[in-house]
């Protein structure tokens, strides 16, 4: 889990965490949450990005995201940050699967 703060304010900006798959030890679930006073200052990217690269680091070659249809920038940000290779829309919600190269 990686939790980001800005200087200056004592809460949390953003939170992160990965948990690999019980079935597969190369496949990753990621999930963030930015606080809504810190969205779109690339909070959310950064934490994403070191997410990517400990899962890199830990043989992980897959990363799964499960985001609400209605987070566009949450969206926007996966498919900026990661090399998506897989998205299916089933009851209001997009699971997106990402490769990491390099793993």
């Amino acid at each position: 889990s990686l939790v980001a703060y800005v200087a200056g304010d004592p809460l949390p900006a953003g939170v992160a965490q990965l948990v690999r798959d019980e079935d597969s030890r190369t496949c990753a679930e990621i999930a963030f949450a930015v606080a809504d006073r810190y969205q779109g200052r690339c909070v959310g990217k950064t934490l994403v990005e070191l997410l990517a690269a400990d899962a890199r680091a830990a043989g992980v070659t897959h990363l799964r995201a499960t985001i609400q249809g209605s987070n566009a920038a949450a969206r926007a940000l996966v498919h900026k940050v990661l090399n998506v290779v897989d998205v299916r829309h089933e009851s209001g919600e997009a699971t997106i699967v990402a490769g990491l190269a390099g793993a």
